[in-house]
């Protein structure tokens, strides 16, 4: 699915002619919305040289707390704060998943990785989030 994401992200940069840098992905696997079953589906969007909706209040929040403390990763410091309260765990390779104090809905959970700029999403975050799956 994650891969998928990938090749269709890439198209989107491909037809955009660059335009499309942003790949956003939401994964909901609960029952919500009045649904009577479970089902799962994952939500893709492109922005245009920035990020959309609540992730650009989150780079915004990253670009501030940078420029505010210097040498400081506002995604890293976050991730380490949520795991010493006991909300969060890292995983390896760079990824953590953690339970956001400021969760939007419930059971909500943020998977967390470090993007080499060379792929969109590592075989670790996958590996990350399928756990998170298999043990929610």
């Amino acid at each position: 699915m994650f891969r998928l994401a990938e090749r269709w992200a890439e198209r989107r940069r491909s037809l955009s002619g660059g335009q499309e840098t942003h790949l956003h992905l939401i994964f909901d696997a609960l029952d919500h919305a009045g649904a009577s079953q479970a089902h799962p589906h994952l939500h893709m969007a492109m922005g245009r040289g920035t990020h959309l909706g609540q992730f650009a209040v989150l780079h915004r929040a990253a670009r501030e707390y940078s420029q505010k403390e210097e040498g400081r990763h506002y995604l890293s410091d976050l991730v380490r704060g949520h795991i010493s309260l006991g909300l969060g765990v890292e995983v390896g390779g760079g990824v953590a998943v953690v339970a956001p104090l400021d969760a939007r809905k419930d059971h909500e959970l943020m998977v967390v990785g470090a993007n080499d700029s060379t792929t969109i999403v590592t075989d670790r975050w996958i590996e990350a989030f399928h756990a998170v799956l298999r043990y929610a």
